[in-house]
């Protein structure tokens, strides 16, 4: 399946990935670690080796806002409230050629259990499960490894 079959995103062509991290400085390593994926991967998506999923394009555009980069406390902040006003969240992995396994969990932590799980598959195109927070309207928010880790970090109070 093309990015054109899979629906016009902004961010859906090996130039504009290029651009995109130019225009913020961003190494390789970097947007990839932005974005959740590999650098390989990434360098692949870039020289057009690889098809651009829609998720990466989707996560470029959730973390660009008017022409800038959102800061992280922009970010977390969305994300938390995503996590807390969400009706369910899923894990899930590329398969290939338009597919996906996807894992709905109760609970974050249901889903990165999940994550890991999926993450064995061997069909599985990548070895990365990416985990959503979804609305009770069908909104999905992305959910960092960074972002799950440093919120189990934070200590309660009490």
């Amino acid at each position: 399946m093309t990015n054109s079959e899979t629906g016009a995103t902004p961010f859906a062509t090996p130039q504009s990935l290029t651009e995109w991290r130019q225009r913020f400085g961003y190494s390789q390593r970097q947007a990839a670690a932005a974005i959740g994926c590999s650098r390989g991967s990434w360098a692949g998506y870039e020289h057009g080796e690889q098809p651009i999923p829609k998720y990466i394009s989707l996560a470029i555009a959730a973390l660009s806002a008017r022409g800038r980069l959102m800061t992280f406390d922009e970010i977390e902040t969305g994300a938390v409230a995503a996590i807390r006003s969400a009706d369910h969240f899923t894990a899930s992995i590329f398969l290939g050629r338009g597919h996906y396994r996807i894992e709905k969990c109760p609970t974050v932590l249901a889903a990165m259990q999940a994550a890991r799980e999926i993450e064995s598959d061997p069909a599985a195109f990548t070895r990365r499960a990416l985990i959503y927070a979804i609305a009770s309207d069908g909104h999905a928010t992305l959910l960092t490894a960074a972002l799950i880790e440093k919120l189990l970090s934070v200590k309660s109070k009490g």
